[in-house]
């Protein structure tokens, strides 16, 4: 159910991004601000659905993590956020100029849980496996640096 799930979430994530004026504001609130409030839109309000949005994919992230432990535990997503930006980077999205990707991080996703599901099958411990996603990203930046 879970894997149904992400396929539902990116899919709507792909259209409301790609397919609607909602994406395209999104977009250009990360690139320029000033110039999506010259052309009228209230930028205010898209920052803050893009907040709303955020803090939905949260907590449906937060109650497949409750499914799958079958309790809720406070500390149970400590250290996922670096996984979640390590996912974006080596997915290819710039963090600046509003410039993303979605298949990009959907791909640097299924790398980032490969290299993590790798190292726990060999039994790295939990340390060098943040080292090792480290150096992934360290990898990823270099290659977008080399590539402009």
């Amino acid at each position: 159910m879970p894997l149904l799930i992400l396929v539902a979430s990116y899919l709507a994530m792909h259209v409301l991004l790609y397919r609607t004026a909602f994406g395209t504001y999104v977009f250009a609130l990360g690139g320029n601000r000033e110039a999506l409030a010259l052309a009228g839109v209230p930028w205010r309000l898209m920052l803050l659905l893009v907040y709303v949005l955020a803090g939905g994919m949260a907590g449906l992230a937060g109650l497949l993590m409750a499914g799958r432990l079958n309790a809720g535990h406070p500390t149970a997503g400590i250290g996922m956020e670096f996984d979640a930006i390590a996912a974006v980077a080596v997915g290819g999205t710039a963090f600046e100029r509003g410039n993303g990707w979605l298949p990009g991080t959907l791909l640097g996703v299924v790398a980032i849980g490969l290299l993590r599901n790798g190292l726990n099958l060999l039994a790295i411990n939990s340390s060098l496996q943040v080292c090792c996603i480290g150096l992934m990203v360290i990898f990823a930046f270099s290659v977008e640096v080399l590539r402009r």
